[in-house]
């Protein structure tokens, strides 16, 4: 996600990421988010927000892809351009976090299981209700 976390507007924001982002969702979406990072980007209004998917956790973490990037921000400021800051991003950190379980994944596969348990309650009640209406 890039966001400017700042109080003001940026301008003419550029970004840098060391190794290249790499995804197991295939060399495609990788070639799309390295263009997206890479794109400059004209204004930035304070805390805005441009999200973007990198992988799913659980296929990142088992896979040997990179999991450590450094990331250069520069960009300009009101007063002109701003010394050019550096994020180093440890994805390791974030391997027994909740980002698993708060993935859309993750929610699609616990919907599914409720849906699942609701189907078979509803099966068991239409054949109760079945059972009943014979015996009236």
């Amino acid at each position: 996600m890039i966001e400017n976390t700042g109080q003001t507007l940026a301008r003419n924001v550029r970004i840098s990421v060391s190794p290249p982002l790499q995804t197991t969702l295939g060399a495609e979406r990788a070639e799309t988010l390295n263009r997206a990072v890479g794109r400059r980007i004209a204004t930035l209004p304070p805390k805005r927000r441009i999200p973007f998917v990198m992988d799913v956790g659980h296929q990142l973490f088992a896979s040997e892809l990179p999991k450590v990037y450094e990331f250069r921000v520069e960009s300009d400021g009101p007063f002109g351009r701003v010394d050019p800051l550096t994020y180093t991003v440890d994805l390791e950190a974030l391997r027994d976090s909740a980002l698993e379980t708060d993935s859309t994944e993750w929610s699609a596969h616990q919907i599914a299981k409720h849906l699942e348990r609701n189907a078979d309650a509803q099966e068991g009640q239409s054949r109760s209700v079945e059972a009943l209406s014979r015996q009236i």
